[in-house]
């Protein structure tokens, strides 16, 4: 019997919308750091309703260097590096799949494709499986346990009365993921491979 094709293709929507649900709460994190650590309350929801994730890591990354608590200054500044290899997964994996196809094995996968253009024209082009997919959840909910424990922290210090159980040990720092590697092709250089294989 054939597999269903929409079930198939469903475990890729699935997993590609928990991924961006965690990632979301990880970026909720780094808002809610930048005004509570700081004391900028309904002011800073302000500033920041706007901001970007990257702008939101350069500004608690800076907040934190220049004003930060010594105690809780290297975990922060450790989250936010974490964050940001985090990130470079979730965008490319977000804004890269553009449709779902299936390989020999019947397996769904998420056909990634992305141009850049920055001095040259590059191509990156794979094949993101739900496992793949399901790694980078995982270094999502691994943030989102540490920036949560880095947030009990800094509400305790402002007196709120926080539950034992979410002030979490800040002893040990997660290892960061790896860095993003892309497939790079290099379009003029193909071309030019290409015609003179031709000749």
């Amino acid at each position: 019997m054939a597999a269903d094709p929409k079930r198939s293709e469903a475990e890729i929507y699935t997993a590609l919308g928990e991924m961006l649900v965690k990632w979301n709460h990880v970026e909720s994190l780094m808002r809610f750091l930048v005004v509570w650590m700081y004391g900028l309350g309904d002011k800073g929801d302000i500033l920041t309703v706007h901001m970007g994730n990257t702008t939101l890591a350069d500004a608690l990354t800076t907040l934190t260097t220049e004003f930060g608590d010594e105690t809780l200054k290297p975990h922060i500044l450790h989250f936010v590096a974490y964050v940001d290899r985090v990130r470079a997964y979730r965008n490319y994996y977000a804004h890269g799949i553009a449709i779902v196809g299936f390989i020999d094995t019947g397996e769904p996968v998420g056909a990634l494709q992305q141009m850049q253009a920055r001095g040259q024209l590059i191509l990156s082009q794979e094949q993101i499986t739900v496992a793949k997919i399901q790694a980078v959840t995982e270094m999502c909910q691994v943030a989102s346990r540490y920036g949560s424990a880095i947030s009990a922290h800094v509400m305790r210090d402002q007196d709120f009365q926080i539950p034992q159980t979410l002030l979490l040990s800040l002893q040990d720092k997660p290892q960061l993921p790896a860095q993003l590697t892309k497939p790079r092709l290099n379009l003029r250089e193909h071309r030019r491979q290409h015609s003179a294989s031709q000749e």
